[in-house]
């Protein structure tokens, strides 16, 4: 470097310096910390260089310099105008740290992008000196947290803080994931951390399993955690209960099966117990129901096992079957009969034991005692009606005929409320009403009904007319229906059988309109057959046939006549016996 200048400048300087001096001794009073330099000439050059002032500064300020040497550093793009942040000379209370280069409200403009610590949040609502604060300087600082922060953590369990915490606040450590390690769910998600970690040294918990900080309540052990029946997220320990399942509660000794397995825990578990022993139950054993469930019975089976009859799915129906009932065989309605209608309520228990086995026990008699003997001489135990007495058992009264279809109750019918069996009449006349009045007493006094009647039939089947009645009957008359002749009169109508007319009239329309009724009808007709005439002699009458008159039709001498009711009659009497009554004189 060539020094002419350098010199002139310096010499320049120096006569500048006194003639202010000759003026006056300094352009103002120095700050404080610039205080010791001194306000004389030689004072001046200190920092008043002949290279110039920011030359002084750094003469002094060895750590800048280090900065620029180094190339690191705030000052080194700002190292060439010193006092343009920094003045002086401008009293002992300036602060050439503050005044001019932060600003009057603390950190003014200055921008801290310089290093690699970004203020935000917290950190930028700090002053410069809150950090930078004791050692006169600011520069210097290390990076890390702990260089300003006490490490409540003890030690160097973490070496970077902006790992789990930010720079809004110290709690909850917003950056810190627990799910790599631990998820918080639930109520683990609400406890504070020294809960599990005992205070901020986090390097030592108990362990990560449920029992590592919480006590069992159950007196088994399960195979699996504790996470299989209670839930992390679950906000209550005992919503539990409803992920522990009839597998997991097999583990305890008692398998649950239908309908225990739809309970409610608390059902069984009393509510009362502490909770720590709330799961104690009277018993385990799966047969011994009398544990947790009161005896209906009331002591009738003793020591029998509840099992040998009832499920765990249902009390009722009982598994107690047909198969198990052998102190009384149940058969057909027996079968199908519900339980309680023989076994009944008897102080306070449904009665098992000392059932009445007969059936007048359990079924009423409604032969009100008239059959003392054992009911299934009659009856089976499929229904009460009907019975099994038989045709062929009714020996007392043999059923024959129409008697063997007739319905018992038309013969056994009800008195006083009682069908009645025994004593029940056996006359003809008590059942049936006597159709014949007293027409034949002698005959139903001797041998009663049966004298013409069988049990085949109301009907007479073989009665000999001709032996048994004066009225022989021939010809059609053998063939003509009873009541043809039998008509019934009277009131009540009664059939006549005793006293019949005889007489043709008596039953038959005189065709002849009385034309003879002085005479029987047989005179003419007979053989009951046919009416056609058969055995009239004309020869018998006023005018016997002769000659042609034999071969003539009867018709041709017998015309039909009209009547004056309008009937046409076939004229026999009155006619003449004169030729011209029927043939016509020639006149001469």
């Amino acid at each position: 470097m060539n020094a002419a200048p350098v010199l002139v400048g310096f010499a320049a300087v120096l006569v500048l310096a006194f003639t202010l001096v000759l003026r006056e001794p300094s352009p103002g009073v120095l700050a404080e910390a610039h205080s010791e330099i001194g306000s004389s000439l030689e004072s001046c050059a200190l920092c008043h260089t002949p290279t110039g002032l920011d030359a002084g500064c750094l003469a002094c300020h060895h750590k800048i310099q280090e900065q620029i040497d180094t190339g690191g550093g705030f000052h080194v793009e700002r190292a060439s105008d010193c006092a343009q942040c920094h003045p002086d000379h401008h009293g002992s209370a300036f602060d050439v740290m503050e005044a001019i280069a932060w600003g009057q409200e603390g950190r003014g403009a200055f921008l801290h992008d310089h290093v690699e610590f970004r203020l935000s949040e917290r950190h930028d609502e700090l002053t410069c000196r809150e950090c930078h604060r004791g050692s006169g300087t600011f520069l210097g600082l290390q990076q890390e947290c702990a260089s300003c922060h006490e490490d409540v953590h003890g030690g160097d369990l973490f070496r970077d803080c902006a790992q789990c915490h930010d720079q809004a606040r110290f709690k909850p450590a917003s950056r810190f994931d627990h799910g790599k390690s631990f998820p918080l769910l639930g109520r683990h998600a609400e406890a504070a951390c020294d809960r599990c970690h005992g205070g901020l040294e986090y390097r030592e918990v108990k362990g990560k399993q449920c029992r590592s900080c919480h006590d069992s309540p159950h007196r088994f052990e399960s195979k699996a955690g504790c996470e299989e029946c209670h839930g992390a997220a679950d906000f209550s320990w005992t919503a539990g209960q409803s992920k522990f399942d009839a597998q997991r509660h097999a583990e305890t000794g008692f398998e649950l099966s239908t309908p225990h397995v739809k309970l409610a825990c608390a059902e069984c578990h009393t509510p009362e117990l502490p909770y720590e022993t709330r799961f104690e139950l009277p018993t385990r054993q799966a047969d011994n129901c009398r544990g947790c469930h009161e005896d209906v019975h009331r002591g009738q089976f003793g020591d029998v096992t509840c099992t040998n009859c009832h499920t765990e799915s249902s009390f009722r129906p009982a598994q107690y079957g047909l198969e198990q009932h052998t102190s009384f065989v149940l058969r057909e309605s027996h079968r199908g009969a519900e339980c309680h209608a023989c076994h009944k309520e008897s102080r306070g228990a449904r009665r098992f034991v000392g059932t009445p086995r007969k059936c007048a026990e359990c079924h009423e008699d409604p032969h009100a005692g008239q059959f003392p003997g054992a009911c299934t001489t009659c009856h089976g135990e499929r229904s009460f009606k009907p019975a099994h007495y038989s045709v062929a058992n009714h020996r007392g009264f043999p059923l024959t005929g129409a008697h063997g279809a007739v319905a018992c109750n038309s013969c056994h019918t009800v008195v006083d409320g009682v069908r009645r069996f025994r004593a029940t009449p056996q006359a003809c006349a008590e059942c049936h009403q006597n159709p014949h009045g007293t027409q034949f007493a002698r005959e139903i006094k001797q041998k009663g009904c049966e004298a013409c009647h069988d049990t085949t039939r109301f009907r007479i089947p073989q009665f000999d007319h001709d032996a048994r009645t004066s009225y022989p009957l021939k010809g059609e008359h053998r063939e003509a229906d009873c009541a043809r002749c039998h008509r019934a009169s009277g009131q009540p109508p009664v059939r006549r059988y005793r006293g019949t007319e005889q007489s043709c009239a008596s039953c038959h329309r005189d065709e002849h309109r009385g034309q003879f009724a002085d005479r029987s009808c047989d005179r003419c007709h007979s053989g009951f057959r046919e009416w056609e005439i058969r055995s009239f002699d004309h020869a018998r009458t006023r005018f016997p046939l002769d000659g042609r008159h034999r071969r003539i039709s009867c018709d041709d001498c017998h015309p039909e006549v009209r009547q004056r009711d309008g009937h046409e009659v076939v004229q026999y009497r009155p006619l003449g016996r004169e030729c011209k009554d029927c043939h016509e004189v020639e006149r001469r």
